[in-house]
């Protein structure tokens, strides 16, 4: 064990977030991160900004965000990625020991497995002074073996039921994600939905949305909005926008292409060599307020991802379609259509993500098209405010039973 001197003077209840992301433009942990300061807690973030945009703050000594600004790039590269994923642990752990000294105890909140050998290594050394809440948005296993090979996916495996050891909680988003971690902890696993908070959710309709954002009121939308990734079928929206303009659809419906990231930029010259840009609209990556109110006035909201992993997830642009009343674009044997279907949540489900078939799927809801059914009443049931209280708890009896 090392030997660290804390400041008796100094009681605070502190949390920990370790996040491999730009904290400003992930929802769900700064949705935590408000939830925790409410609860009285003080909140350091040490993260990595992959793209070089966040800076370091300090709001009221209550939120303290650190942000490691290595190997950051506006492309994305799995090397690159790796790298800076050990890097972000190692300073992470440093940084951790830092507040041990000066807080005694302290809550390390880490966020999926790229976080987790920070959290074990700072519990390791200091069990009695360390509480570890493990996040786990994803099915471990399948994130690396889609990105990195079956090789490195089974290498992750082995790691994450060695380091899951030393989580004391586990929070994940899905029930096919809880049922696996599961079989891999001892630790209580809870769902906590991607749902954003009351204040986020626009209360107009979608002809008011279109007018404030200068959308067409008399055209069929279909939006994506959120973080253009590698394993998310962007390419195929734009193939299949292409396909719809050769039938002559053009003048009926527009994409609109909302955000940034690592394949921002493909998907941009994308459109360009196509000559795409009379029926898709492209817009860099916004605040969350305007993000939101993007797929507010959309009829369709476009969330079809590629690989294993994303067949078991629920994602948090799902739960803003739904909080705006839209529907939304899934692909068949996934868990999110199955969500949909046992909500009874108005859905379009293609049989698998290929261009053509999304452009089947959207030519026939052009033909078949009916006004929006909002079912924003539905809200209540997955809004934040639901499950503040639950997540709030958790924290505050991890405090107490140091």
């Amino acid at each position: 064990m090392l030997e660290i001197k804390a400041d008796p003077k100094n009681k605070s209840k502190l949390v920990l977030i370790l996040l491999a992301a730009n904290f400003y433009n992930d929802p769900r942990v700064r949705q935590e991160a408000e939830s925790l300061i409410k609860a009285g807690f003080t909140v350091h973030v040490f993260c990595w900004d992959r793209e070089g945009e966040a800076e370091d703050t300090n709001i009221d000594n209550k939120l303290i965000v650190r942000t490691m600004k290595i190997l950051t790039s506006k492309e994305f590269n799995k090397l690159k990625y790796a790298v800076a994923a050990i890097l972000l642990q190692i300073l992470g752990f440093f940084y951790g020991i830092k507040l041990i000294r000066k807080y005694r105890k302290i809550i390390v909140h880490a966020n999926d497995f790229n976080t987790l050998l920070a959290a074990y290594l700072l519990k390791m050394f200091f069990r009695k002074r360390v509480r570890v809440v493990y996040d786990c948005h994803e099915l471990t296993p399948n994130v690396y073996k889609d990105w990195y090979g079956t090789l490195v996916g089974k290498v992750a495996e082995k790691l994450e039921k060695l380091l899951i050891k030393c989580a004391d909680v586990v929070l994940t988003v899905s029930e096919p994600v809880a049922s696996y971690l599961r079989t891999i902890t001892n630790a209580p696993v809870y769902v906590f939905y991607n749902y954003p908070s009351e204040k986020y959710i626009p209360m107009i309709d979608k002809m008011e949305a279109r007018e404030i954002l200068g959308l067409p009121k008399d055209k069929f939308i279909v939006a994506f909005v959120g973080n253009i990734r590698p394993d998310i079928a962007v390419g195929e929206l734009v193939e299949a926008a292409e396909i719809l303009k050769k039938r002559n659809l053009g003048d009926k419906i527009r994409f609109v292409i909302v955000g940034g990231g690592a394949s921002k930029d493909e998907v941009w010259n994308l459109v360009k060599e196509k000559n795409l840009e009379d029926i898709v609209l492209l817009v860099p990556r916004v605040p969350r307020d305007k993000a939101i109110l993007y797929l507010c006035a959309a009829d369709v909201s476009y969330i079809l991802f590629k690989g294993d992993n994303l067949r078991t997830t629920l994602g948090w642009k799902l739960f803003e379609s739904l909080a705006c009343g839209t529907k939304v674009m899934v692909c068949k044997d996934t868990y999110t259509a199955e969500f949909l279907k046992h909500i009874d949540y108005p859905r379009i489900v293609v049989n698998e993500i290929s261009p053509d078939e999304i452009a089947k799927a959207l030519e026939k809801e052009l033909e078949n098209k009916h006004p929006s059914d909002d079912r924003r009443n539905r809200r209540a049931e997955f809004l934040w405010e639901s499950q503040e209280d639950k997540f709030k708890y958790i924290y505050e009896n991890l405090m107490k039973n140091f």
